[in-house]
């Protein structure tokens, strides 16, 4: 679809000559990402609001939101693997008995959070109480944002954009993405942005100025 929409008339493109792009250097059917692709895509489906309206109508910041939510897509895995440190570098810095660490390094949750080491004797502590609490507040952003991405992931419903977007969420190739759910890299070009634009639209609907 993107070949025959966007590249058959791109100027960019030997179209007829082995159709080659002059941008990429490359066969056309060999290309993974390309701008125009993306302004195709944004103005086919567009970022929209729940009562069918587009959400904006400018063009630069559908795709700031876009490269935006791709990028936090990307930085899941680093996410939740940097969660996963910080939290057992909390465990490591308290010397307590397991009932004070438990309280200290508390889970999250809407009716739980992360305390502080504000007030708390220095000798349950094995590193700086500053550290500690800079410590603390680096996870609790992490956790937020990888509880944003959970959520605006719970969007996707389509049973084939869900199996890309763990995919990617997972850090995979493409190609190993494309043999996983058995579609062209093409394809997966197209379901990859789909996902991406539905993903920034429950990100950031909204804020828009």
């Amino acid at each position: 679809m993107l070949i025959e929409n966007v590249c058959e008339k791109c100027p960019a493109t030997c179209w007829g000559n082995k159709s080659i792009c002059r941008t990429f250097d490359r066969h056309v059917g060999i290309i993974e990402s390309c701008p125009e692709w993306d302004k195709y895509m944004i103005e086919k489906q567009g970022l929209q609001e729940h009562d069918g309206q587009l959400a904006i109508t400018n063009m630069e910041p559908a795709m700031e939101w876009l490269q935006k939510a791709e990028e936090w897509i990307k930085g899941y895995r680093y996410l939740v693997n940097k969660a996963a440190w910080l939290r057992t570098e909390l465990e490591r810095s308290i010397s307590s008995t397991p009932s004070i660490s438990s309280r200290l390094v508390a889970s999250y949750g809407d009716n739980a959070g992360m305390p502080s080491g504000k007030g708390l004797k220095i000798s349950t502590l094995n590193i700086p109480e500053a550290v500690y609490n800079k410590k603390i507040r680096r996870l609790e952003e992490l956790e937020k944002k990888i509880k944003q991405i959970d959520e605006a992931a719970l969007t996707i419903r389509d049973i084939q954009e869900k199996a890309v977007l763990e995919c990617m969420l997972d850090g995979e190739k493409m190609n190993v993405t494309a043999f996983m759910v058995g579609v062209s890299r093409q394809r997966l070009y197209e379901i990859r942005k789909n996902i991406i634009i539905k993903i920034a639209q429950a990100l950031f609907e909204g804020t828009a100025a």
